[in-house]
């Protein structure tokens, strides 16, 4: 009798040991990475000399040589955008932001007015498609003059926003 109990103890064991190591449960384990992105600009200035009125598509100066340059470290694909302020010469005369086109690239030798956005007093798409190992981004400027405009020295300001895509 009692080889039959342990028997029947032996396969009542056996088979909750063999139930037991055939269940499982699918686990879901889930995080989110935080996102950063700092964009260092190299310059703070595009100042263009005199021109003339009626000047068309004036590239800066020294944009050729990579002079505004902004240094980017992120963990995202980014975009670049702008928008300006008209240009004004504090005394009443002024001439629309539109008159300056603005391109973003990885070199400054790929800097094209060609590709270059018109830029408004709303964000305006300059490049896209940067990824996290494009650490360098260089702006290009292209200034056109009104062929009537009032000669005074004029000043427009910019925003230039990276921003993730």
């Amino acid at each position: 009798m009692k080889q039959k109990i342990l028997a029947l103890s032996m396969g009542i064991l056996t088979m909750l040991a063999m139930s037991m190591a055939t269940l499982s449960d699918p686990v879901s384990v889930t995080t989110t990475v935080s996102g950063y992105m700092t964009a260092t600009f190299n310059y703070d200035t595009v100042a263009y000399s005199s021109q003339s009125a009626g000047a068309s598509d004036v590239v800066a100066p020294g944009q050729a040589d990579g002079n505004y340059n902004v240094t980017i470290d992120t963990n995202n694909n980014y975009k670049v955008s702008a928008s300006g302020t008209q240009f004004s010469d504090g005394g009443g005369h002024t001439f629309a932001v539109s008159n300056l086109k603005m391109h973003g690239n990885t070199t400054a030798d790929g800097l094209s007015v060609d590709l270059a956005t018109v830029l408004s007093g709303a964000p305006q798409v300059i490049a896209t498609g940067f990824t996290p190992s494009d650490t360098d981004n260089y702006n290009g400027f292209w200034l056109s003059i009104p062929g009537t405009q009032f000669g005074a020295p004029y000043t427009s300001t910019l925003t230039v926003t990276y921003a993730a895509v």
